[in-house]
Order: C-alpha cells, then sequence, then structure tokens
C-alpha cells in the first residue's frame, strides 16, 4: 500500500540537513495519522454509545412485553413469577398477610365455537378488567392460561379478603347489566 500524504512540510534547510527530513517527516505523518485516528475513534465513541442506549431501551422495552399478556395487557404467567414473589420479599410488606385469588372463565370453549374467537376475547378481555379494576395498582394480576387468571394481594390492616371478593362481585353484577 502506497504511504499516504496526510500534509506538506515547508522549511528552508542546509544541504547537510537533507537526510534528517525523511524521519522528521516519518515522525509528523504518523503524529498526524493518530491524531486523525483519535478524532475517528472519538466519532465512533459515540456511534457506539447512542446505538447502547438504543439497544438498552429495546432490551427494556422487549423486558416488559415479554411479561405482559397482549390480548389483556395484564401480566402473564411469566409476569406475575416474577412479580408476585418480589412484593412477598418487600421489606414494606414483612409481617403482612397477602391472599391469591384464582379464576377460571367457564365455558371459554362454547363461546369460542358458538359466538366466534372475537366474544371468547372478549369475555377473557372483560374479566381480565373486571379482576384489574377489583383489584389495587400495588397488588399483581395475570392471565396465566387460555382462561385462567391469578391475583396476588398483600392485605393492608383494613382490608380483608371479603372486601376484595365483593368488588369483584359488584363489578361483574355492574357489568353482566350492560352486557
Amino acid at each position: 500500500m502506497p504511504p499516504e500524504q496526510l500534509g506538506i512540510l515547508l522549511c528552508e534547510i542546509e544541504h547537510n540537513q537533507i537526510p534528517y527530513l525523511e524521519p522528521i517527516m516519518a515522525q509528523l505523518s504518523s503524529a498526524f495519522k493518530i491524531i486523525f485516528m483519535l478524532h475517528m475513534q472519538v466519532g465512533i465513541q459515540k456511534q457506539l454509545e447512542v446505538s447502547l442506549k438504543k439497544i438498552q431501551a429495546s432490551n427494556q422495552m422487549l423486558e416488559a412485553i415479554s411479561k405482559m399478556d397482549e390480548l389483556t395487557g395484564i401480566f402473564n404467567r411469566r409476569g406475575f413469577f416474577e412479580q408476585a414473589p418480589a412484593k412477598i420479599r418487600d421489606s414494606k410488606n414483612a409481617g403482612k398477610k397477602a391472599i391469591l385469588l384464582f379464576a377460571d372463565l367457564d365455558n371459554l370453549k362454547t363461546i369460542n365455537d358458538q359466538m366466534g374467537h372475537d366474544e371468547g376475547d372478549f369475555a377473557i378481555k372483560s374479566v381480565a378488567e373486571i379482576l384489574k379494576d377489583s383489584m389495587r395498582a400495588s397488588d399483581v394480576v395475570a392471565r396465566i392460561g387460555g382462561d385462567e387468571f391469578v391475583a396476588m394481594a398483600i392485605l393492608e390492616k383494613h382490608a380483608t379478603a371479603e372486601t376484595i371478593k365483593m368488588r369483584i362481585k359488584n363489578l361483574t353484577e355492574q357489568f353482566n347489566e350492560l352486557c
């Protein structure tokens, strides 16, 4: 590969100093090349930082998506089995009672077969909405199977399982009246 010209050196020298020009030119050329490469490195470093931030944001989005049920917008099985133990281990919940609620949508196959899958999806989304609205934002609600749901709540001093049961019952009755 032929040498690359990175600059021009103009100087007045004596005849006996000519042998020194070649090594000086080589050093200057090397210095210019290093400076050029350092500038390139800074640009590449900035590009890598931008790419890393994009990858991290994508990974966070994928992490969140992998824990959510696409149809209902609540946690899926994976999300539940990550969130529920974390709530239990949280030091602010030490000594508190927790409840675990399981729900199953009866006759989903019949709904799908007789009325179509859109109606089946509507039934699943409706159950998820009722459960989510019955629980607090700090509770964990998930769809763990086709028509199976689970919810976990850490009970505060004034709350009981009966309170949650009544909220579910009331919201279900309101939903059934409207639909």
